[in-house]
């Protein structure tokens, strides 16, 4: 059957995917309140991609960058990824507000996501028959039994079936992004995602230097996303080369790939906690313990496992599929991607979810899709309009949870309820504060803020650096925060804040006293509004010569101009 019309588009459809990123970027803008600011950031760490960025933008260009969560201006620039990169340089030629620089960049990446993602659907399943032009917004968009299965254990224990429960088999209400699409709900995720199903299509099709030069991209994007890809060609290209000669990639492939992958290794696990303490203490605080627990499995991966299960049913199916060799890259994938969600059994747990991000559920998806595809041309060819309304029914049960999971957010957003990982919106009060954050004789201060978003906020949209800010990116998070506290309880300082210029923005709901408390540490007010007032000191004496402790590494930091 020759394709007709859209198909012809890879583009068009690759937009039309696009659609519910758009409707997430459009509640999110819209349904902002009155003196409320919409960002563009629709979770709390994407913010951080933008501080990143920033570190091209300010003062002397240099090509690798420090960590902008550290409160130490000359803290050792050892970062390079390219996506920073790129972000960093337009942000510096243009000046565009961060927000929408990375939303801007979000659709982009998204759009030659899923323009990735047909071009791998086409190459591995085929877009010819009904069966498998009908399955295609399911490997794109579509999810597990996460809400139904969330909606009838609800109701056998007599649970109200709300939204704030719907995803509860989905950690953090779905946010880890288990199946495919939604992972272009994040900008970087999109881009992630765009090389990683660009490299398995380049092996697909035996394009291999495409291929090593996307998985070398990848990993210097993403530590794990990274490391994930290059351990994927790494035993595929092994196992091909002991098992099916015949078919192996070159040589030079092989040896390229494991040589990525131990690179990536010995960059992340030994040359950065070589070259920067900083970086060891981030590090211990992203050693969590987010497991993928087998109810999450159960509910993200249960189709498209079960499609797979059906194929591989007896023993010749066995064999014929494993004599496939685009069979056995996508099994390749799906064995290790499962092995690092799970390495949990194996090691201490470094964030397995980290590897989950719908790696696993596409590899099943595709490796099942023949056993769909028939299903649903069986239904289309045989059956008439029923078979149609029949597969229409399969279809719309694979996209139910995406359909929920946008619905919901858009709910939300155009209601204005704060939800779990909520989008970041600033006060009009916040924005004129990080206005004046960005005069130029303040350069090079520190900044202490008894608002934690403003701290985070000032990170992006300022060139200024914060003793305490991202919850898990700052060096000594959890010591520095209790800091923060106790110079505002108090007024307690840490010895290397009187040695360099320091700001102090105060929330005044917390209390109005504390002006008192400021200017008597030597802090004169330099603006307010109805919500935060701004101090300042510049250089003082010194408190003492003789505290100890990782706080003394401060340095004295001269002002830039």
């Amino acid at each position: 059957m020759r394709r007709i019309g859209i198909l012809k588009r890879p583009w068009v459809l690759s937009f039309l995917a696009l659609i519910p990123i758009i409707w997430a970027y459009a509640t999110h803008f819209i349904g902002v309140h009155p003196g409320y600011i919409a960002t563009g950031f629709l979770q709390y760490d994407q913010a951080s991609y933008m501080a990143d960025a920033r570190q091209y933008a300010d003062g002397p260009f240099h090509f690798l960058y420090g960590l902008p969560f550290s409160p130490n201006y000359d803290t050792p620039r050892i970062y390079f990824q390219p996506q920073i990169f790129f972000l960093g340089v337009i942000l510096r030629i243009t000046g565009l507000d961060p927000g929408l620089l990375y939303v801007a960049f979000g659709l982009v990446a998204a759009l030659g996501f899923f323009r990735i993602a047909i071009a791998l659907y086409t190459a591995v399943v085929g877009l010819e028959t009904p069966g498998q032009k009908i399955m295609l917004p399911a490997f794109l968009w579509g999810g597990g039994v996460v809400v139904l299965l969330s909606a009838y254990l609800l109701s056998v224990y007599h649970k109200p079936i709300s939204s704030a429960h719907i995803f509860w088999l989905e950690r953090t209400n779905g946010y880890w992004m288990m199946n495919l699409g939604r992972n272009a709900f994040y900008s970087v995720e999109a881009y992630y995602h765009a090389l990683f199903l660009g490299a398995v299509l380049m092996i697909v099709r035996k394009y291999y230097l495409a291929a090593l030069v996307l998985i070398a991209a990848l990993s210097a994007s993403h530590p794990f996303t990274g490391f994930e890809l290059a351990l994927i060609a790494t035993v595929w290209t092994l196992a091909e080369s002991i098992y099916w000669r015949h078919t192996a990639p070159p040589v030079w492939f092989s040896a390229c790939t494991v040589a990525v992958l131990l690179l990536h290794v010995g960059y992340y696990l030994i040359l950065l906690k070589w070259l920067s303490p900083e970086y060891v203490a981030v590090e211990s605080q992203w050693n969590l313990d987010w497991k993928l627990e087998w109810y999450n499995i159960v509910a993200a991966f249960s189709p498209v496992f079960a499609a797979v299960v059906w194929r591989l049913r007896n023993r010749r199916r066995i064999v014929d599929a494993f004599s496939d060799r685009t069979f056995r890259i996508l099994f390749g994938w799906f064995a290790v991607s499962i092995t690092l969600a799970k390495h949990d059994l194996f090691i201490t747990p470094r964030q397995p979810l980290h590897f989950t991000h719908g790696y696993i559920w596409a590899s099943l998806f595709l490796m099942g899709a023949p056993t769909m595809t028939k299903v649903a041309d069986r239904l289309l060819m045989r059956s008439g309009l029923l078979g149609l309304a029949t597969a229409l029914i399969l279809l719309g049960f694979m996209l139910t949870d995406n359909i929920v999971w946008f619905g919901r957010f858009g709910a939300y957003e155009l209601s204005g309820k704060d939800f779990a990982d909520s989008p970041l919106v600033m006060t009009t009060n916040e924005a004129d504060v990080l206005h004046r954050l960005n005069e130029s004789h303040l350069n090079g201060s520190l900044v202490l803020s008894d608002s934690n978003s403003l701290a985070y906020l000032t990170t992006v949209y300022t060139p200024l650096r914060c003793w305490y800010s991202h919850i898990h990116s700052t060096p000594y998070a959890l010591e520095r925060e209790s800091q923060t506290k106790a110079f505002f309880s108090n007024g307690t300082e840490v010895e290397g804040w009187r040695s360099r210029p320091t700001i102090v923005v105060h929330a005044k709901a917390v209390g109005s006293e504390h002006g008192t408390l400021f200017r008597r540490l030597g802090y004169y007010l330099i603006y307010q509004n109805a919500s935060f007032q701004v101090f300042y000191a510049p250089r003082r004496a010194l408190i003492s010569a003789g505290t100890s402790g990782r706080t003394s590494t401060t340095a004295t930091v001269p002002t830039r101009k």
